[in-house]
């Protein structure tokens, strides 16, 4: 039972923060302070994952003798780095100032902003050995990922949640429904399969699957194919029910609505979708992408493809993770790690999921 011994800090973090967000959610203002206090969080945290001083990843650039040589110059101690870095101190200014840019203009903010980064580096090599200079190189690197994989999509939160509480909410519990089910499917398998990956074991059958099976394990070791594929298969499910919960819940004549004044004035809760007549009317029902078909096939399509977003987003924080040789971002949250280990999964699926709206704009 060792690989379900975290269930209880995860269930009792769930059932405090879920109720917790829904409630932050529900008027604008609350709700800006909520993702301005996580994209804090996990501004702080994404600069402790900087790159670390791994004589490993050193070795791959350079050669032994030159590593030698440069052993004695470094100024290096315990493992961390102590000269000036000034690109890791510009990240926390440009990645909140972010989110205050108008959208029109995000593309030049983001292209003028990884530029003096890049440049930023320079400036604070001058006068360092080569591991020093490796290192800032490294940090500049990764503060301009930051920018683009963790700042641009707080944007858009942010952008989300002042306009619509349903999306937020159908947008969020999507993404963390997937890695509920990729979770619980990787675990079982491993139950019932002798700790094999019976999904990633027939994927390898061909050279392309076992590429992308080993370069998955190469990042994650940990993580599955059948893992995945059920993180897929619930949060596409979830796609599918969650608007009709939602609107059982908050829409007219629903458990929270009730036609409630305060609901109507005091929150930002959208969720008027049935009308009198019981016929849907709206904000879940993907108008914008009418081409799919039927309302319930653009909810399976947009959840699949947002699931997938979840997965490649969570992947590409276990490489940063994995650089910077640490397990959780953080420890904030009991039995789940950071908050950037909460929020990774959502930074790809909420761009994508704004150009499938196109109501924002």
């Amino acid at each position: 039972m060792g690989e379900w011994s975290d269930l209880p800090r995860r269930l009792l973090t769930v059932s405090i923060g879920a109720p917790f967000i829904v409630l932050m959610l529900a008027n604008p203002i609350s709700s800006h302070l909520l993702f301005q206090a996580v994209h804090l969080c996990c501004v702080l945290e994404w600069l402790h994952l900087k790159p670390n001083n791994n004589d490993k990843l050193f070795s791959i650039v350079f050669s032994k003798k030159e590593m030698e040589k440069d052993h004695g110059a470094s100024r290096l101690s315990g493992g961390e780095t102590q000269f000036k870095c000034s690109c890791l101190q510009l990240f926390p200014i440009v990645s909140i100032l972010a989110v205050y840019i108008p959208s029109r203009y995000i593309s030049a903010y983001t292209t003028i902003i990884a530029s003096a980064i890049f440049l930023s580096a320079y400036i604070d090599m001058e006068h360092v050995c080569k591991r020093e200079r490796f290192l800032i190189q490294s940090s500049a690197a990764h503060a301009i990922h930051g920018v683009l994989f963790l700042s641009i999509p707080f944007h858009y939160w942010v952008l989300l949640s002042k306009s619509s509480f349903s999306h937020t909410i159908f947008l969020l519990f999507t993404v963390w429904n997937t890695d509920t089910g990729a979770l619980i499917a990787g675990r079982v398998g491993k139950m019932f399969f002798s700790s094999h990956d019976i999904i990633g074991d027939l994927f390898g059958t061909c050279d392309i699957g076992r590429r992308l099976v080993g370069s998955m394990k190469k990042i994650s070791p940990s993580k599955s194919v059948t893992g995945f594929c059920g993180g897929i298969l619930f949060g596409t499910m979830t796609a599918y029910y969650l608007p009709d919960l939602i609107v059982h819940m908050y829409g007219k004549g629903g458990i929270f609505g009730m036609g409630s004044v305060f609901i109507r004035k005091y929150t930002n809760v959208d969720v008027n979708l049935v009308t009198s007549s019981g016929v849907h009317v709206g904000i879940l029902d993907f108008e914008t992408v009418q081409w799919i078909g039927a309302i319930s096939l653009r909810r399976l399509v947009l959840g699949f493809i947002l699931s997938f977003c979840a997965i490649v987003g969570d992947l590409v924080e276990s490489c940063v993770k994995r650089n910077a040789g640490k397990k959780d971002s953080g420890k904030l949250l009991p039995g789940h790690g950071g908050i950037l280990d909460r929020f990774d999964s959502t930074f790809l699926a909420v761009p994508i999921y704004i150009m499938f709206i196109n109501e924002l704009y």
